[in-house]
């Protein structure tokens, strides 16, 4: 039959209505930072521990979904088993919500880059969700603290005496220091350190 409307027709065709769609609904979210600076952003060498939602939108239940994360470490939860690296959610039922837990921990990288976005891989049959979830991380802090000691700290010198200096170079920020050079004219001193990392 056939239904007149003002700007268009409606027919109907007698035949199967097939509704197709994506069998699951796929959320990542971040649930705790260990350690964050006032602002509330992750410090290089905190855990962020990560939720993986997965809901199945479907009017039947859902046999092996998985769920896979290069880059974080998934951990036992409820809902699913570990098979090595993976996660397993052997029978997902209607409306039901499966959350898979996994952390990592922050590196100097990700502060360099300002973010840590982490993606996890869902699948089910031949279908594949990729939620992810983003970090903001401290701010980059390059402070370096030097001292300078002489063996004759508190003593008086006489003429001829030779005085031997100590010179303490700190890395007092939070990212490592590459080719940091010191020069000291009165003896004549010019040296390179390499690399110095946070707190040494």
């Amino acid at each position: 039959y056939e239904e007149e409307y003002p700007n268009f027709t409606f027919t109907v065709v007698p035949g199967d209505f097939t509704i197709t769609g994506d069998s699951l609904i796929t959320e990542k979210e971040v649930e705790t930072i260990s350690k964050k600076d006032v602002n509330g952003k992750a410090l290089v060498g905190s855990t962020v521990i990560f939720s993986i939602a997965v809901k199945n939108v479907t009017n039947l239940p859902l046999d092996r979904v998985t769920v896979e994360d290069d880059d974080a470490t998934i951990i036992e939860g409820t809902g699913y088993t570990l098979e090595g690296t993976i996660a397993v959610i052997e029978n997902l039922g209607v409306n039901e919500t499966v959350y898979v837990m996994a952390e990592y921990v922050i590196t100097e990288d990700d502060l360099l880059r300002g973010e840590y976005i982490n993606t996890a891989k869902v699948t089910y049959g031949n279908e594949e969700f990729y939620p992810d979830a983003t970090v903001e991380t401290e701010d980059i802090d390059t402070k370096i603290d030097v001292k300078k000691h002489s063996d004759m700290q508190g003593k008086i010198g006489k003429l001829g005496d030779t005085i031997h200096y100590v010179i303490i170079v700190t890395n007092t920020g939070n990212v490592t220091l590459y080719n940091v050079k010191v020069d000291d004219p009165l003896t004549n001193m010019h040296e390179t350190i390499p690399s110095l990392a946070p707190g040494e």
